[in-house]
């Protein structure tokens, strides 16, 4: 008899835990529709293989500001994301960190109330939607100028403060169950259908007349060229969950309107696995994948601070072959590049920051049929 499984805490992430997941940048695969006893072949995924260690909230360099954290991820101090694990919730805090628009100001980022990741326990047609928004403020003298000399401001009148404000309202539906076929296993599956709905914003706290006070304004509108992160958007992800794993098996994301997937990450299962992205590692790191390469390369890049740099690509006598310009606001990122233009043989590349600094000259190899 074949039945729907129930998805109980015991998958709930806890410290200790060390958690590794593959990433398909270009995902070929058919999401089916909503229904039960389905099966989802995943096998033709393939990707760069990350690893992530759950430590005790406790250890977080910032722990007094998430007290009811019980678990914490990331790189300490640099950036820490907290969450609160009970008996029937897994919940994030919010994380501690670069700001939420890409500026380089460190803040401590609190979901309020705390948004649901998972609950316990999950079974096939549950619903379950959740809600926060976080406003973080700044002092005027405290803001780059890239933002400040942004705003249309009368002569000798500038804002006592900003805030960054972001609202998410999250929708969760187990709309199917079934088996999800990955490249090394086949696992039983509940799948949650999540539509988070983001908006981001800039307030500022600006004077009016003497003896009133001052009021607060949005002024996200002025700037379009500051952050790309400002404004609305919406996120829908597939997350296909098992009753025993602690890694989710895959979380599909897909586009909103057609329902396309766009990126796959999935459970590594391979115990022969090499090379491993370390996400907790914090240097910042730039890795190539497939390594040999044949007609595309992609780079993922880690733990980068924000701003401006030059990937460059060399042949093996260290000529310059090739360089783009990148601008960067999140940490984590992913460049894909067409190698058609390039002959086989072996190259080397790096990523170079705006002050002339490289970061980890590496090998790629390029492969004809």
């Amino acid at each position: 008899m074949v039945a729907q499984i129930t998805v109980t805490n015991a998958t709930f992430p806890a410290p200790g835990d060390t958690l590794r997941t593959v990433i398909d940048a270009n995902p070929s695969i058919n999401l089916q529709s909503p229904g039960e006893d389905l099966t989802w072949n995943f096998s033709s995924l393939d990707g760069p293989v990350f690893e992530n260690i759950i430590l005790d909230a406790s250890q977080g360099a910032s722990f007094a500001e998430f007290p009811n954290a019980t678990i914490m991820t990331g790189q300490t101090p640099l950036a820490e994301t907290y969450y609160q694990t009970t008996t029937t919730a897994y919940t994030s805090l919010g994380y501690s960190g670069q700001d939420p628009i890409g500026l380089g100001l460190d803040v401590a980022f609190k979901n309020s109330p705390p948004l649901v990741e998972r609950v316990s326990p999950l079974n096939y047609n549950d619903d379950n939607n959740s809600s926060s928004f976080v406003s973080v403020p700044f002092a005027w003298d405290d803001l780059p100028t890239v933002l400040t000399d942004s705003l249309p401001l009368p002569p000798n009148i500038s804002p006592d403060s900003i805030a960054i404000e972001v609202s998410t309202t999250r929708t969760e539906t187990v709309d199917a169950w079934g088996k999800v076929i990955l490249p090394v296993g086949t696992f039983d599956v509940l799948r949650v259908r999540r539509m988070d709905i983001t908006a981001t914003s800039v307030q500022a706290l600006v004077p009016t007349f003497p003896g009133l006070p001052s009021v607060w304004l949005d002024v996200t509108g002025f700037l379009g060229d500051v952050s790309p992160l400002l404004g609305g958007d919406t996120t829908l992800t597939y997350r296909y969950y098992n009753d025993e794993s602690k890694e989710p098996i895959a979380i599909i994301r897909a586009d909103p309107v057609d329902d396309t997937p766009t990126n796959a990450e999935y459970k590594s299962v391979d115990p022969n696995t090499v090379n491993i992205i370390k996400l907790y590692d914090k240097k910042p790191n730039i890795y190539a994948y497939p390594n040999p390469a044949i007609d595309q390369v992609r780079f993922d890049l880690i733990n980068l601070p924000n701003g401006a740099y030059d990937l460059n690509i060399y042949n093996i006598l260290g000529v310059k072959v090739w360089s783009k310009k990148y601008d960067f606001t999140n940490s984590s990122d992913t460049i894909q590049l067409d190698l058609n233009n390039f002959k086989k043989g072996t190259y080397l590349y790096s990523l170079v920051n705006d002050e002339g600094k490289t970061f980890a000259t590496r090998r790629l190899v390029i492969l004809r049929p």
